[in-house]
């Protein structure tokens, strides 16, 4: 198969172009493309580690694990600081944005302490390690891993009402599966598998709000920030709880509804 050489090369010149660019230049998307590109690493080698028995996934993946774990971390604040833009424009809320930003620069830091020469030359010989796996992914045993990945998100949209842990699962093997068809381009499996307002693109609002509320939680329980500061961002927390909620509800709705999502196209 010719998809899964082009798709892993794809990968490897887009990580190394991304770990390439000065860390001074990274933006709250640089950051975002670079995560994408990692989860779409990360599927690849759940598929080559289900054609080749004597892969070592976790082993491959960890070093390419520890950037893409710090990665999130910046742009985990990234987002807060979006958010807040949006519901705190100009000067208010000074103490909790200059923490956030002060996390931030941290968090940044960090990222760029692990991006070394000796890191990305460990990259690309990881990249060689798994080329030499690829004649492994034969169609029939493609077609398998994807019909299983199938059945696995069937049987928890099966699940009524489905619980918040369970849509972490569900919204990242949806990402896996996508990544995966797109990967192989096999006859009868699409690359799209959603219409409309996508599952998945609901799914990451509703992540987003998720993480958002972990960390203003956390942010007031450390209390190190002034009491109007904090009535501010209890209210915002109640804002997102609710709107949260609303999404939650939402893709509780959709779940069963196949005109939604549809696996067979």
């Amino acid at each position: 198969m010719k998809a899964p050489k082009k798709y892993l090369n794809s990968r490897k010149v887009n990580i190394d172009f991304l770990l390439g660019k000065p860390k001074r230049t990274y933006t709250i998307g640089t950051f975002h493309k670079l995560r994408v590109e990692l989860k779409k690493l990360n599927a690849f080698l759940d598929l080559t580690n289900y054609c080749a028995k004597d892969f070592k996934r976790t082993k491959t993946y960890k070093p390419f694990r520890q950037i893409f774990r710090q990665a999130g971390k910046v742009r985990e604040v990234q987002l807060q600081e979006a958010m807040l833009k949006i519901f705190f424009p100009g000067n208010s809320i000074p103490e909790y944005k200059a923490l956030l930003r002060k996390n931030r620069l941290e968090e940044k830091r960090v990222f760029g302490s692990m991006i070394n020469s000796r890191m990305i030359t460990r990259f690309r010989g990881k990249f060689d390690k798994i080329d030499s796996f690829l004649p492994n992914i034969k169609p029939k045993n493609a077609a398998r891993y994807l019909d299983k990945e199938i059945d696995n998100i069937k049987n928890l949209l099966n699940q009524n009402p489905l619980q918040k842990e369970k849509l972490h699962q569900l919204r990242k093997r949806l990402k896996t599966l996508n990544y995966n068809r797109s990967s192989l381009s096999l006859k009868g499996y699409s690359n799209q598998i959603s219409k409309k307002d996508s599952l998945p693109k609901i799914l990451g609002k509703w992540h987003d709000l998720e993480v958002m509320l972990k960390h203003l939680d956390d942010e007031l329980i450390r209390g190190r920030i002034n009491s109007e500061e904090v009535i501010q961002l209890g209210n915002l927390k109640t804002q997102i709880f609710s709107d949260s909620e609303i999404l939650f509800t939402q893709i509780q709705k959709a779940l069963p509804v196949s005109e939604f999502f549809d696996l067979t196209t």
